[in-house]
């Protein structure tokens, strides 16, 4: 049975606790609804089951805040159905933190070409901050743009961390001088540090769990540096299966993010249709050929789909008019219905049968 593992966004980094950070650090990658946040059914559309953390789901169910209720709802939902899992990733973690802070360290050893990812993964999160103002209205609007390097930092330093210091750490961030002080270089590799270790914790548990994880994809850049540096990039099966969940994002975030199943009820009637395997098959071809799903491409199949439709619809009515023909000759007519059943089957599949995926994302969107 296929796997993916969705650990929260900012969880088990050192200097994270349960307590402290922006609302969405401790729960998996989620969308945001007019209800409040729910749970990303993307991922659960190109693989049988999901695996989050004990501690994620914990911190969710006792959360008193009001935006989790479609979050609550959902995780219940799919883990009574069978296509949640929750597992410790905390104490799997801890079994190779030495190893961890180890290729964190070598990693690190240069931060100056690591700024301009981080600061690119930053901007991402921030054209998203709108979202979150919108769902979380009681929360410090002025804390939310702060990277999370930058967060942790002022946290650690009970908040004394002033102005002009930030303004400092922000001109060190996109500095092109050639000389750099020691503690020029520690204070970049402290705002640099967390947004790695969680992206190579992530990896760590990927590898552990044989399984490929999914996170937001403002960190996807960084991700594809980190990933280079660790002996995944030898990963062939490995490899793939991140290139899958590359492009079932892709396809939701950038092509069509209003498709995406409206509950953990419509998902699962998606899921058990016939046409999921197709739709898994759109996504692997893509992830195989390395020709990343473009907006035109989405516009060509959705052309190519409505075409299909109106043939099949074309040849229905001809067979219709075809049925009444026969059904004014004596002992022919009992037999009009069962030619028509095998007739819209075959040119269903003919034409329009290989987008039924497509229809029935449409539907479960609704």
């Amino acid at each position: 049975m296929d796997k993916i593992i969705l650990p929260a966004l900012r969880s088990h980094v050192p200097g994270v606790t349960e307590g402290n950070g922006k609302p969405t650090w401790h729960i998996p990658i989620h969308i945001y609804t007019k209800s409040g946040i729910d749970f990303d059914f993307g991922p659960l559309l190109l693989f049988d089951k999901a695996v989050i953390d004990g501690q994620s789901l914990e911190y969710i169910q006792n959360s008193k805040k009001p935006e989790f209720a479609p979050l609550k709802k959902s995780i219940t939902y799919l883990k009574g159905e069978g296509f949640l899992e929750t597992s410790d990733f905390g104490s799997d973690l801890e079994g190779v933190r030495s190893i961890i802070n180890s290729h964190i360290k070598n990693f690190l050893n240069d931060p100056i070409p690591l700024r301009a990812p981080v600061l690119r993964g930053i901007e991402g999160y921030r054209s998203n901050i709108k979202n979150i103002e919108n769902t979380f209205k009681d929360y410090n609007k002025g804390v939310l743009s702060y990277g999370f390097g930058m967060h942790l930092m002022i946290e650690k330093s009970g908040g004394r961390i002033n102005d002009k210091k930030i303004l400092q750490i922000n001109k060190l961030m996109v500095s092109k001088k050639a000389r750099w002080t020691k503690e020029e270089l520690e204070l970049v590799k402290e705002i640099i540090r967390p947004t790695v270790e969680s992206l190579y914790q992530k990896l760590v548990l990927s590898e552990i769990y044989g399984v490929p994880f999914l996170d937001v994809d403002y960190t996807s850049e960084m991700y594809s540096i980190i990933q280079k540096e660790s002996l995944r990039a030898v990963n062939g099966k490995a490899n793939l299966s991140t290139k899958k969940v590359l492009e079932g994002q892709n396809l939701f975030n950038c092509i069509i993010p209003n498709l995406r199943p409206s509950s953990a009820e419509e998902m699962i009637k998606f899921l058990k249709q016939p046409s999921i395997k197709d739709f898994r098959q759109y996504i692997d071809d893509a992830a195989t050929s390395g020709n990343s799903i473009t907006k035109g491409q989405y516009t060509n199949l959705l052309t190519e789909t409505l075409r299909a439709e109106q043939k099949y619809k074309e040849i229905m009515t001809k067979i219709a008019w075809g049925e009444r023909a026969i059904s004014f000759i004596p002992f022919v007519n009992w037999v009009a219905p069962g030619i028509s059943v095998l007739l819209d089957k075959y040119f269903r599949k003919k034409t329009i049968g290989k987008h039924e995926w497509l229809y029935a994302l449409i539907k479960s969107s609704n």
